[in-house]
């Protein structure tokens, strides 16, 4: 934001003036002094990637995209399963539920005959329904063993924390634009 070396006097108030680009100082009505100048560049906030603004960013549209598929949170302890025809099925598991957070399991099962399981993606989500934020806390992804060792860390670097919890973000939009949807009462 840009502002005017001739700032208002005592008892003249300040105001934005309307998005103006590259234009000169415009004189309030009510006096001589210059107004507030701001840009449609200003009004942009920038957001990087592997920044703490990006992660925050992220950290939303994670939230975003975990109610357009889980709509109704079911209680704690329940599992959910998404079925969709020419996809893998998605698992979620609630692990915990309080009032202002949720913790969720979301993986893909991948059976091989004569073993167990395995879980890929493996992420452990919070959901934070105040702050209407969801962050990855914890991940086991193959494709990423570099992350692995930094994800049961105390404090993940930033640049950790963005890279999946961008992977949460694309995984997310995948799985919707398949037609994914965990809802309690829509499970056989």
């Amino acid at each position: 934001m840009s502002y005017s070396v001739d700032r208002p006097g005592p008892g003249q108030p300040w105001r934005p003036d309307f998005f103006h680009q590259d234009r000169a100082p415009v004189r309030s009505p009510t006096s001589d002094a210059p107004m507030i100048l701001t840009s449609n560049r200003d009004q942009n906030l920038e957001v990087r990637p592997q920044s703490f603004v990006g992660l925050m960013d992220l950290y939303e549209r994670n939230y975003i995209g975990i109610r357009r598929l889980v709509p109704t949170p079911p209680a704690a302890g329940e599992s959910l399963v998404s079925v969709v025809p020419g996809a893998l099925d998605l698992h979620l598991t609630v692990m915990e539920r309080f009032r202002y957070t949720t913790e969720l399991h979301l993986t893909y099962l991948f059976a091989q005959p004569g073993s167990e399981p395995h879980a890929e993606p493996d992420l452990y989500i919070r959901v934070y329904h105040d702050a209407r934020q969801a962050e990855v806390t914890a991940a086991r992804l193959r494709h990423r063993p570099d992350f692995v060792g930094e994800a049961w860390d105390r404090q993940p670097t930033l640049r950790s924390r963005w890279h999946v919890n961008r992977f949460l973000y694309k995984w997310l939009n995948y799985c919707l634009y398949q037609g994914h949807r965990l809802s309690p009462g829509d499970q056989p």
